[in-house]
């Protein structure tokens, strides 16, 4: 069998290459699977696939900005990979860039207005931004889309108590709590949210639910 430098050479090596870069993204070993979609890239500068997972293994380590660069290459490609979209969105949203990042979720959602995924993670930066109110709106689409959605659930209640509407916010807590009994930070929110309409007797049997 020949080295990897071999393979770099020879055309009909890229598909080899790419999955052997998918093979070392599942184990984890990152930069051994940057190094094959680079291989890849070599032959193909255009294939997209390569360099969505080159961005993919790239956010992994942190490497914010060259994983950005690696889905603007996949835009370039394809203006209608969603995907391509989702990840730089994430990636902006780690490093703190929220309206960025929602640009990317609403390109997203111009491409597939049922990304349950998209509506949640916008609704995440509508709030870091404090925009509340849009945030719910965010959380109740993607709830309409996928109504088992203890996340947006939860974090639509965290944005009703933001917003002092206790009652509302309880009501989302309650409803996870009857849909996954045993989700304890649906409890524990709740319990602060009890805590702060003061009813002390509910809120401690909140926090005292193991």
């Amino acid at each position: 069998m020949g080295s990897d430098e071999d393979l770099l050479i020879k055309p009909g090596t890229a598909g080899a290459l790419y999955s052997k870069g998918i093979a070392f993204t599942d184990l984890k070993k990152y930069n051994e699977a940057i190094a094959c979609f680079d291989a890849v890239l070599h032959i193909n500068p255009d294939n997209a696939d390569a360099w969505y997972n080159k961005g993919r293994a790239l956010a992994r380590l942190k490497k914010l900005d060259e994983a950005i660069a690696c889905f603007d290459e996949v835009i370039k490609i394809n203006p209608k990979n969603e995907l391509a979209f989702m990840n730089k969105g994430a990636a902006l949203t780690d490093m703190e860039e929220d309206e960025e990042a929602n640009a990317c979720f609403d390109a997203a959602l111009l491409i597939n207005p049922d990304n349950a995924d998209a509506l949640y993670d916008k609704g995440v930066n509508l709030a870091n931004l404090k925009r509340y109110d849009a945030a719910v709106a965010c959380y109740d689409q993607a709830i309409k889309i996928n109504p088992d959605n203890p996340e947006a659930l939860n974090n639509k209640g965290v944005a009703y108590a933001a917003l002092k509407k206790y009652e509302e916010a309880l009501e989302c807590f309650n409803t996870v709590l009857k849909l996954h009994p045993d989700n304890e930070l649906a409890s524990l929110i709740k319990g602060i949210t009890l805590a702060a309409l003061k009813i002390s007797d509910n809120a401690t049997a909140c926090y005292d639910q193991e």
